[in-house]
């Protein structure tokens, strides 16, 4: 149980294989703001009379996370997005609208990945060699994947004449202070509204009720 555990919490951080399929898919949840959309290579199918035929195996799209969690997500990556708040990302990745994106580059340079998404459309990109063979050192997913992800997104805004539209905040959400405290490890140095800051404050969107519960425990 300890073990797998551990091998849970070091997932996040990219130390199992995922297929580009499971982690565009895992991305089109949080872009839908919670809602699964099952995959299909198949969108439909008519008879030779036009009438159209069910696909066997198709699922309906599923609320599977609760919207404000997979939209806490979606305001993080946004950064990575925006040329103004996106420390390495943002410049190339700058749609000129909103938009979210993450990139990974594998230890050993055999996969390159940058996955992200406007509100109308998921796009993830993989980058490596047929047999899993390392890449040249120099290949890294800001200057493959995303850059194709980014030409591709290019496109199909143009194509499709999509509005620049932003992901709807959902309800019990709320604004908190934040200390930035950069001393401290990451998930640990930000404290809520906590007195006598001495590092940068800023903004973050929380669930309301731990807001609450926080302000209330002190």
């Amino acid at each position: 149980l300890e073990f797998r555990r551990v091998l849970f919490r070091s997932s996040a951080l990219g130390t199992t294989s995922v297929t580009l399929t499971d982690m565009t898919s895992a991305y089109s949840t949080i872009a839908g703001l919670g809602v699964k959309v099952p995959q299909h290579g198949i969108l439909s199918m008519r008879d030779h009379d036009g009438i159209e035929i069910e696909i066997p195996g198709h699922v309906a799209p599923k609320a599977v996370v609760a919207a404000r969690y997979a939209w806490q997500i979606v305001d993080i990556l946004r950064d990575n997005a925006d040329r103004h708040r996106g420390m390495l990302t943002g410049s190339i990745a700058d749609l000129g609208r909103p938009a979210m994106v993450k990139t990974g580059t594998e230890n050993d340079v055999r996969d390159t990945y940058t996955v992200g998404a406007i509100p109308q459309l998921v796009v993830g990109v993989w980058m490596g060699n047929a047999d899993n063979s390392r890449m040249a050192w120099t290949v890294t997913s800001s200057g493959g994947p995303l850059r194709i992800w980014k030409r591709f997104l290019t496109h199909a805004i143009a194509i499709k004449s999509w509005p620049a539209t932003d992901w709807t905040r959902p309800d019990g959400m709320a604004r908190a202070k934040v200390c930035e405290d950069q001393s401290r490890l990451g998930g640990e140095g930000f404290n809520l509204d906590r007195p006598g800051c001495p590092f940068a404050w800023s903004y973050e969107w929380v669930r309301s009720e731990e807001h609450t519960s926080e302000l209330q425990s002190r």
